[in-house]
């Protein structure tokens, strides 16, 4: 789970400049988390995309581990399944944008 945290957040982070603001759990960092269910076993269907276009190459395939709950700087944004946010919640970030954190 470390090194899988490493590529998928800190190491991106840091490569667009983003860290430590985000990529790292660090007080004053954006409390953007995600809580998994190792065990959990599921088949992706298209009605379960959020794009645009319900388009996957992964669709009916069946995978091992489902995100459950995001949390987005500090509120739950996805829950079992569902979006929770509304519409514009969302906030850009630029790159560059870490290195103005004071850490």
């Amino acid at each position: 789970l470390e090194a899988l945290v490493r590529l998928v957040c800190l190491n991106p982070a840091r490569l667009f400049g983003l860290y430590p603001a985000k990529g790292h759990l660090l007080p004053g960092a954006d409390a953007d988390l995600v809580v998994v269910d190792l065990d959990a076993e599921w088949k992706l269907s298209t009605d379960m995309l959020f794009s645009r276009h319900k388009i996957s190459p992964y669709a009916g395939m069946a995978f091992k581990g489902k995100v459950e709950r995001t949390i987005l700087r500090g509120q739950t944004v996805f829950l079992d399944g569902e979006m929770t946010a509304q519409p514009g919640y969302g906030k850009l970030v630029r790159p560059g944008a870490g290195r103005q954190f004071a850490s």
